[in-house]
């Protein structure tokens, strides 16, 4: 973590879920990083698990409150247990608009690359989750990905 804090020059803060060191096996896989520059007292955030977390924005305009649930989900094989009920109970639990971002680690072909054809079982969940809360899939793959990187490399150098 401190690489990346250094990186970032001060101007964010770091939001971790607290965890003790002697605690190594409850190390939290996801983070956010807020500019300083927002209000702290228009966001919050929730540690619900050391794979989830959610950062609310409170705007106060025409859009209202933002929910952004940062998951990370182990590799069904694993043996970790996944972390979609965990999103599952925090969408529910939540008023407002939702934003899902992490890292699944889960294969369907609605989102791996043409040609493969492997699904996890838990997958099927997700888009149940995604189907309950209305949620649609934003990808940027290949080509798209790139420039959208070199664009804010640009816009928001680090350093």
């Amino acid at each position: 973590m401190t690489t990346y804090s250094q990186a970032l020059g001060g101007r964010f803060h770091t939001l971790l879920k607290p965890t003790r060191r002697a605690d190594s096996g409850n190390r939290p896989r996801v983070c956010f990083f807020v500019h300083k520059k927002l209000d702290r007292k228009r966001w919050t955030i929730q540690y619900h698990s050391k794979d989830l977390s959610t950062l609310t924005q409170h705007t106060g305009g025409d859009v209202g409150t933002v929910h952004i649930h940062n998951i990370y989900n182990p590799s069904p094989g694993s043996g970790q247990g996944g972390s979609l009920n965990d999103l599952r109970r925090a969408l529910a639990s939540l008023q407002g608009h939702h934003l899902v971002v992490g890292d699944f680690n889960l294969h369907h072909p609605l989102w791996s690359r043409p040609g493969y054809e492997h699904i996890h079982a838990e997958a099927d969940e997700l888009l149940d989750i995604a189907m309950d809360h209305e949620l649609t899939q934003q990808k940027f793959t290949g080509d798209s990905m790139k420039k959208r990187i070199r664009v804010q490399e640009r816009e928001h150098p680090f350093g």
